[in-house]
C-alpha cells in the first residue's frame, strides 16, 4: 500500500501501521485495541490503523491505492449480521459475519472467507473479539472500500500482501479425529496420532524401515492427493529427542518421487547437511539456502513453523517463531509442483494444527510457466505409452494423470482439456 484516503468522516484518519502486522501490535487509530492470535498466513503483511469510531459514519469511504499487484484483506467482526447472538464475544471464533443484511459490499466486491480469524484484545492481554479474514487479488491502482455502519460491532480492519501471497485453503490436519488415512508414510508403523498438545497430534515415535535412493531423509510423511505449486504451509512442531547439532525435524515441498523433492531441514546447528533448504534432484541432497540462521533454536516446547513457495518466481521463505524475519530463504525453480509433508532425517517428533493454502496444480502443468501448454505437451508426449506408474516415480513423472497405471488416451484427454488453461 503507497496510501490511504478516507471520506464521509472527520474522525481521527487512518494511517498505514509503521511495521508488518504481528503479534501484539495496535489496530485502531482511536483506541488501544492491539491484534493477537495473528495467523501466521497473514503475519507481515502491510496494514492500516482505523479508527473505531468511524463505524457508525454511513458514508464512510477508504480508498486503498495499491504501487503493485495485492491481496487485500479485510478483518470482519464476526458478529456483523447476527444481531440475536449470545455470549461473550471472544467465544464466537469460527462464526463468520452474514452479509445479507450488512456490508453487503463485500462479496459484491469478490472478497471471499480465508476461513480463519484474527483476534483483538481490548485491555487484558486476551482475545475480546474475533474477526474473519476475507482476502481478494487487486491490481496496482486504487480500491474503494464502503460502510460498515455496525454501532455494536467494531471498525473492520485492512491488509495487504505485495504479490500472490494469500491463498484459499486446500488442506488442514488438527488430528483430533485420530485419523491417517490423508497420510501417506515411508514406514506406516513409525507413525501414530498421540494424546498431546491440548488434544492430539501425529508422532513420529521410531525410525523408519525405509532406504532412499540417494541421501536424503528417512522419515517422511506426505498428504495423499493434494498437490499445489504456490502455497503457505504452517504448523506447530515438538521435537522428542535430546539436544545434539544435528536434532531436527523436516518439511517436504515440491514432492515429485523419492529421488526429486525438497525440504527444510530445521537442524539445532547449521552446517553442510543440517539447517538449510535442501534440493533432492537424482543426486545426494545439496543446500540450495540463500540465507539461513546459525541453527534452529529446540527446546521441550512446541514452536511454530511457517514455509511460503512462490513458483512463479521460485523464492522459498521459512519462519520459526518469529513472523516476521526469515529464518532461511532460496530461490530455486526445478520442481515447479508436488505434494507437502512432514517428518524427519533421522530424529523423532510431534506436529499439529497443520494447514495448507495453496494454489492447487492444474493437471498437465508440468513446468514453468503457470498454465498447460506445448512446454507441457512435450514433457507429457516424453513419457507416452510408460507403464508401473506409481508413488516411487510420482506416477510417470506425473504424466500418469487418471488411472489406469500407465500413460495413456485417459491421460491425454485430460491433458487436452486443460491445455491453455491455468493463467
Amino acid at each position: 500500500m503507497s496510501a490511504v484516503a478516507r471520506r464521509g468522516s472527520s474522525n481521527a484518519a487512518p494511517v498505514i501501521a509503521g511495521q508488518p502486522l504481528a503479534e501484539n501490535l495496535p489496530c485502531m487509530v482511536d483506541r488501544t485495541h492491539r491484534y493477537i492470535e495473528v495467523p501466521m498466513a497473514i503475519a507481515g503483511a502491510q496494514y492500516v490503523m482505523v479508527a473505531n469510531n468511524d463505524k457508525t459514519v454511513a458514508g464512510y469511504e477508504l480508498d486503498v491505492t495499491l504501487a503493485h499487484d495485492a491481496v487485500v484483506l479485510l478483518f470482519i467482526d464476526n458478529r456483523v449480521g447476527h444481531d440475536g447472538m449470545v455470549g461473550a464475544p471472544a467465544d464466537w471464533a469460527g462464526i463468520h459475519p452474514d452479509f445479507s443484511s450488512e456490508m453487503s459490499w463485500v462479496p459484491a466486491l469478490g472478497f471471499s472467507d480465508m476461513g480463519f480469524d484474527i483476534g483483538v484484545d481490548e485491555s487484558d492481554g486476551r482475545v475480546t473479539y474475533w474477526s474473519s479474514v476475507f482476502y481478494k487479488q487487486v491490481s496496482a491502482g486504487t480500491i474503494t472500500l464502503y460502510q460498515m455502519n455496525a454501532a455494536n460491532r467494531n471498525m473492520y480492519g485492512v491488509a495487504a500482501f505485495a504479490g500472490p501471497a494469500v491463498w484459499p485453503p486446500v488442506f488442514t490436519a488438527d488430528f483430533e479425529d485420530a485419523s491417517l488415512i490423508a497420510w501417506q508414510p515411508t514406514d506406516a508403523s513409525a507413525w501414530r496420532i498421540e494424546d498431546a498438545h491440548d488434544g492430539k497430534a501425529l508422532s513420529l515415535f521410531k525410525g523408519s524401515s525405509y532406504s532412499p535412493p540417494y541421501r536424503s531423509p528417512l522419515n517422511i510423511n506426505l498428504v495423499r492427493d493434494v498437490v499445489v505449486d504456490s502455497f503457505t504451509l504452517e504448523m506447530e512442531m515438538l521435537t522428542t529427542v535430546a539436544s545434539y547439532n544435528h536434532r531436527d525435524l523436516c518439511v517436504f515441498f515440491g514432492y515429485q518421487d523419492a529421488a526429486h523433492f525438497y525440504y527444510i531441514h530445521l537442524g539445532q546447528t547449521a552446517d553442510a547437511t543440517a539447517n538449510s533448504v535442501f534440493l533432492v534432484d537424482n543426486a545426494d541432497r545439496v543446500s540450495i539456502a540463500r540465507y539461513r540462521t546459525s541453527g534452529t533454536p529446540w527446546d521441550d516446547q512446541w514452536h511454530r513453523v511457517r514455509l511460503m513457495r512462490d513458483a512463479d518466481t521460485g523464492r522459498i521463505e521459512v519462519y520459526f517463531d518469529d513472523r516476521t524475519t526469515p529464518a532461511m530463504t532460496a530461490y530455486n525453480s526445478r520442481f515447479r509442483w508436488g505434494r507437502i509433508g512432514v517428518g524427519s532425517f533421522d530424529d523423532r517428533g510431534r506436529f499439529d494444527d497443520i494447514q495448507l493454502h495453496g494454489r492447487l496444480w492444474t493437471p498437465g502443468d508440468f513446468l514453468p510457466p503457470y498454465g498447460v501448454d506445448l512446454i507441457d505437451f512435450r514433457h507429457f508426449a516424453a513419457h507416452w505409452f510408460e507403464t508401473n506408474c506409481d508413488w516411487s516415480n510420482n506416477n510417470c513423472h506425473g504424466a500418469n494423470l487418471v488411472a489406469p497405471a500407465s500413460v495413456n488416451l485417459l491421460d491425454l484427454q485430460v491433458l487436452l482439456a486443460n491445455y491453455l488453461s491455468g493463467d
